[in-house]
């Protein structure tokens, strides 16, 4: 699993690329591996302060860029602020 948090619209989501294959093994589709995640997202929102919560998480199907050091390309996805 691998993860990135960014700004979307003044607002902290979290972008999640699963171990599908795990998810599989466990007997969770799709729909059953967001609703995880979400109730995932909620106990870690408990632990922190309010600048700091996540408003959502998406699943995204792809592996994220990675630089030869294999750093993801956190600028790739940054979201543009809809004003």
């Amino acid at each position: 699993m691998e993860s990135l948090v960014i700004e979307d619209d003044f607002k902290l989501v979290a972008l999640i690329y699963p171990d599908f294959e795990q998810a599989e093994e466990d007997g969770l589709d799709r729909e059953q591996l967001q609703e995880k995640l979400c109730e995932d997202m909620a106990l870690a929102n408990l632990e922190l302060d309010q600048y700091c919560k996540l408003s959502r998480v998406e699943i995204v199907d792809q592996e994220f860029e990675k630089t030869p050091k294999r750093s993801i390309k956190r600028y790739l996805y940054q979201r543009g602020v809809n004003a």
